[in-house]
């Protein structure tokens, strides 16, 4: 059963690794294909383009390695829980 869990949690961890990967990689591209439409633009753009540019990308970060890590924190949380209840004293 133990072993189980063990590759559960490995596909878990990889389904969740792999969303992260996705929205930091679209939101790279966005930004990357954002900076050469500014690039190209009118110079008066740019300045108000860059700065959309660079909040849509921080969010896309944040998004990918919110998911990321709010996953393997909850993983960690809820190994804690399970010792601490193991290694609390028994109740008669």
């Amino acid at each position: 059963m133990e072993s189980l869990l063990h590759a559960l949690a490995h596909y878990v961890a990889l389904a969740v690794e792999s969303i992260a990967i996705v929205i930091i990689a679209f939101g790279s591209a966005r930004a990357l294909a954002g900076i050469v439409r500014i690039a190209l633009s009118p110079s008066r753009q740019r300045e108000l383009g860059s700065r959309v540019i660079t909040l849509e990308y921080g969010h896309r970060l944040i998004a990918g390695l919110t998911t990321f890590l709010s996953y393997f924190l909850d993983l960690e949380m809820e190994r804690t829980r399970r010792q601490m209840q193991e290694s609390a004293p028994l109740r008669t």
